[in-house]
């Protein structure tokens, strides 16, 4: 979406392809619902906190295991000293004990429902349950920067208990084969312009960037009344 308000400048615009854009939308919906039951299951009775109070507390020390590596390099020991202890301060801030207790656990299920409770009410009454009876869209709406902020902390949570429990760490980046940044811009080009013979008449072979200057130019330049959407503005 960074691409598509690139473009736009946030003004309103036109959709080209309601194909795609209700794609978009789908996507949308589903990582809502995903994401919140992910986030439900493993703050539940038999969810993965649950299981790591039950069974893996001694695993959870406030100090990290020295290993043969560590022992012989003094600086990686500080660097992933430091990041234990970081990683541990995170998870449970008010523990006072040389490892993780219930109690820490108790906070962490309680700091990732509360965090979670905006998600958990949006999935429930905007997305997943609309057409049941109930409270159906009183949720409050949530944009793609929030739905970030909640994968990050999800992220977050994981990496830190790998870490403190077993002193290692997962990477979260970009796994597609394509080129997402190449392909936002022909997802833009979509919604913005339509299908490929309709960008061939309209683009009239400028780039991209020159055409959507153009659009804009011919926007601004329109009485306010007339600055509806700003890639809809061709001669009648």
């Amino acid at each position: 979406m960074k691409e598509l308000e690139r473009v736009t400048r946030t003004k309103p615009f036109r959709i080209w392809n309601d194909i795609l854009w209700m794609m978009v939308l789908d996507a949308r919906d589903m990582l809502v619902i995903h994401l919140a039951s992910w986030t439900k299951g493993i703050c539940g009775r038999s969810g993965l906190l649950s299981q790591v109070k039950a069974h893996h507390l001694a695993e959870l020390p406030i100090g990290r295991r020295a290993t043969e590596r560590t022992d012989r390099d003094a600086h990686l020991r500080g660097l992933l000293d430091d990041a234990h202890q970081a990683a541990f301060g995170r998870l449970f801030p008010q523990s006072t004990s040389r490892q993780a207790s219930g109690t820490d656990l108790d906070g962490l299920v309680v700091r990732m429902r509360n965090a979670a409770a905006p998600l958990s009410n949006y999935r429930n009454q905007n997305r997943a349950h609309v057409f049941e009876p109930g409270p159906s869209g009183a949720a409050r709406m949530l944009d793609l920067t929030e739905l970030r902020s909640t994968l990050t902390m999800a992220e977050q949570l994981l990496n830190d208990l790998r870490l403190v429990g077993c002193g290692t760490m997962m990477s979260h980046h970009d796994m597609n084969d394509a080129d997402s940044a190449t392909t936002a811009e022909e997802f833009v080009d979509s919604i913005l312009v339509g299908h490929s013979y309709r960008k061939e008449i309209v683009m009239e072979g400028r780039d991209r960037q020159q055409f959507y200057e153009a659009l804009h130019a011919r926007h601004d330049a329109l009485s306010a009344a007339r600055q509806v959407m700003f890639n809809d503005n061709y001669d009648s």
